[in-house]
């Protein structure tokens, strides 16, 4: 169904963007926020090219063949491969930052034996769930989103009772820059965060309807996470210089 399909796509996006994000935006500024809002467009925007793939072509299996229906094979391939590679590098990406964390407990993770093992056995867990099926994927996913928008719903609520809008003011640019340079700056950032609003495409074939489910959680997932993400930024930038 597309609900627990949405949830899947949101839980693709809210992951280690939303922790490390805050402090990789933070030499930019709070005029960051822009960008988040440029970027949740361009996303809203995408997602209507999948809703619209998907009601011409809903027997296709993702981004991938489409671009092998459009451009032929070879296309298509390439697509295929960069779609994996990006995701290959991606997943290590996120199990690196999930060690980092894991680390603040068990500080013998900082060590680089016993913190290289725990990446990769937290990479080789979640290829055991995904090999039982896209069922029990995307109620893992449901379940680890609701579990992570605890704390973020949290940091939100705290931060909105501690906003200082002085302190949001005077981080809007802390080197001065013009929005020209600081938005396109914090934009090739923040689209990382959006990496996953593709899942629903994926999983196109293993969806009840997927004309219109693709395109319902393919929109809600992205809303979903864009409220998440500009919410805890700005919560950040008006209570941390």
């Amino acid at each position: 169904g597309w609900g627990l399909a949405a949830l899947m796509v949101a839980g693709n996006m809210i992951g280690s963007g939303v922790y490390l994000l805050p402090a990789t935006l933070a030499p930019i500024g709070s005029s960051s926020l822009i960008g988040w809002i440029v970027a949740s467009i361009g996303a809203l925007l995408l997602a209507g090219v999948f809703a619209g793939l998907a009601r011409i072509r809903p027997r296709d299996d993702g981004p991938t063949e489409y671009a092998g229906v459009g451009l032929g094979r070879y296309f298509g391939y390439q697509a295929s491969l960069g779609y994996w590679a990006g995701n290959w590098i991606g997943n290590v990406a996120i199990a690196l930052a999930a060690t980092g964390y894991l680390a603040h407990f068990f500080p013998g993770l900082r060590e680089q034996w016993p913190g290289a093992l725990c990446t990769v056995g937290l990479i080789w867990l979640t290829t055991l769930i995904y090999m039982a099926g896209p069922h029990t994927v995307a109620r893992f996913g449901g379940l680890t989103l609701l579990i992570g928008l605890i704390p973020l719903g949290i940091a939100m609520v705290a931060g909105a009772m501690a906003f200082d809008p002085a302190v949001f003011v005077a981080s809007w640019s802390p080197d001065g820059a013009p929005l020209s340079q600081s938005v396109p700056a914090s934009m090739a950032l923040i689209f990382w965060a959006f990496l996953g609003f593709e899942s629903a495409g994926v999983v196109a074939l293993r969806l009840r309807d997927p004309q219109r489910d693709v395109g319902r959680a393919t929109y809600a997932g992205v809303i979903l996470s864009a409220v998440v993400y500009i919410a805890v930024t700005a919560a950040i930038f008006g209570v941390i210089p």
